[in-house]
């Protein structure tokens, strides 16, 4: 087991991302999901060993044809019986404990290219639609517990609804704000990345476990982060800098 240090990250102890890592991972393996470490787990990894010293999530990515909506299933569930919480949408499924939460991102392939196809709000009405068809689609995983009362009251509200509504319903109403919101409320911040950093795979450890990395990793964390990305920088933007990024 490792070490327990405390990094100075909002709280955030290096141990809980060690253990929620080492557990998503038990589960993964489990089910046969081939995945490698993404993003800012991936530059933290690469550049210095261990997670970067603010770091609160773990980032990881999978190709979403080679994980089956059945093989999604099998892991919440596996994942949910550990005490976490899960959350599964199109393009990402999120595992949270505590202040800490580990991303998967689905990569689709396109020709010569990995896409994870993703929107945020971009006004006040598109964060509502954002959000409640989120909840809608995940009713257990939030917590009411964000922004100021009015909108911790609208949260809990939208969680309590959701939870009362048979999946049924839930589904087809999410689908319908689905539209609506990329329509009226959504920006566009899909993630584009050359697919030949992620169709050649090599292996590295980190913290004690075998992860696949991209055999290209240098070049890969340029593409992302720039040719400077061996500098530290805390005060990174991932929807403004992130160069895998199309925004419109």
């Amino acid at each position: 087991m490792a070490n327990k240090l405390f990094l100075e990250r909002s709280g955030v102890s290096e141990y809980e991302l060690i253990e929620l890592l080492r557990e998503v991972k038990e589960v993964l393996d489990e089910n046969k999901v081939e995945f490698w470490l993404e993003c800012g787990t991936l530059l933290g990894a690469v550049r210095e060993g261990k997670f970067l010293a603010w770091e609160h999530d773990i980032d990881l990515a999978a190709w979403q044809e080679g994980v089956s909506d059945c093989t999604k299933a099998a892991v919440s569930r596996e994942l949910i019986d550990k005490g976490l919480k899960v959350q599964v949408l199109e393009s990402y499924m999120s595992i949270r404990t505590g202040q800490v939460h580990a991303d998967i991102n689905f990569y689709r392939s396109d020709k010569d290219k990995a896409v994870v196809p993703l929107l945020i709000p971009k006004n006040l009405p598109g964060k509502y639609l954002w959000l409640l068809r989120t909840i809608l689609l995940n009713p257990y995983f939030y917590d009411a517990d964000f922004g100021n009362k009015l909108s911790r009251s609208i949260r809990s509200i939208l969680i309590l609804v959701s939870r009362v509504l048979p999946f049924f319903l839930r589904k087809p109403i999410a689908t319908i704000l689905s539209v609506i919101f990329k329509k009226f409320g959504a920006r566009n911040i899909s993630w584009i990345v050359p697919a030949h950093y992620f169709t050649d795979l090599a292996s590295m450890k980190f913290y004690d476990m075998e992860f696949k990395v991209p055999s290209q990793k240098e070049q890969y964390l340029a593409y992302r982060y720039g040719d400077d990305w061996r500098i530290p920088r805390k005060q990174w933007s991932g929807y403004e800098q992130d160069g895998a990024i199309v925004k419109s």
